[in-house]
């Protein structure tokens, strides 16, 4: 298995060992769930693990930041092996809360494989009134799906609240769609929908010039959701293959 890893793959499991360090270090009871996607291709058995490792730390807490981090490698002559160090500064939240068990959201309709130019819909129905933003996630970067600035506020700063009992189909608005696109044949991407009971803004994603919305990286998104007590939050994530 690791022979067939690359650099970088080493890198990101390394680093995420030091993440989890980081928590146990902090005091952080160990209840976190790692959340790996992996999406077959019809090369047979290479797999794309284009979210690496999302650690979601339901329970006590998370980590917010990882700055100045630093590779180093080295050889071990007595195993003949590659070694990878890190050293980093890692910025831990502890959560004052615990997830709600009765804000919970529905979510169907999302298939495994898309065409590409095929529309990507899904039914979205709250078990509790509250907000929502829908993210694209891909190997480098994220989009926000939802909301989209002038389609989607009641007003300037408001977002639009979802019901309780109603069933939402998106793109949830006539004004947009989700066309899904794929440079290369069996893509691989990650539909995250993060539903709060406050408006919460998502403060990274900018407008351009024209007024679109420009895309993000994937960490901002985690950090963003990772800032959010598991009280306020329900996240619902799903992993597709976008085929030419």
């Amino acid at each position: 298995m690791l022979e067939s890893m690359t650099i970088q793959q080493v890198k990101d499991k390394v680093l995420e060992k030091v993440k989890e360090e980081a928590l146990r270090k902090a005091g952080i009871a160990e209840s976190l769930t790692s959340t790996k996607t992996f999406v077959q291709t019809e090369g047979g058995n290479r797999y794309i693990d284009y979210f690496s490792n999302l650690v979601q730390i339901e329970l006590s807490g998370a980590v917010l930041r990882c700055d100045n981090v630093q590779f180093s490698t080295f050889e071990d002559y007595s195993l003949k092996v590659t070694k990878q160090k890190v050293v980093a500064d890692i910025t831990v939240r502890r959560y004052t809360s615990k997830k709600d068990p009765a804000f919970e959201w529905y979510v169907e309709g999302i298939k495994s494989v898309y065409q590409s130019g095929e529309q990507l819909v899904f039914t979205v129905k709250p078990g509790h009134k509250g907000y929502m933003h829908v993210f694209s996630i891909s190997n480098k970067e994220a989009s926000l799906l939802y909301p989209i600035w002038g389609v989607h506020y009641s007003s300037k700063d408001t977002l639009i609240p979802f019901s309780k009992g109603l069933v939402y189909r998106a793109p949830f608005s006539s004004m947009v769609d989700y066309t899904l696109d794929a440079e290369n044949d069996g893509e691989a991407q990650l539909l995250l929908i993060v539903a709060t009971k406050k408006s919460i803004h998502f403060p990274f994603t900018k407008l351009d010039r024209f007024g679109n919305v420009t895309e993000t990286h994937p960490n901002q998104v985690f950090e963003w959701v990772s800032s959010l007590e598991p009280h306020e939050r329900f996240l619902f994530s799903k992993g597709f293959v976008v085929r030419k």
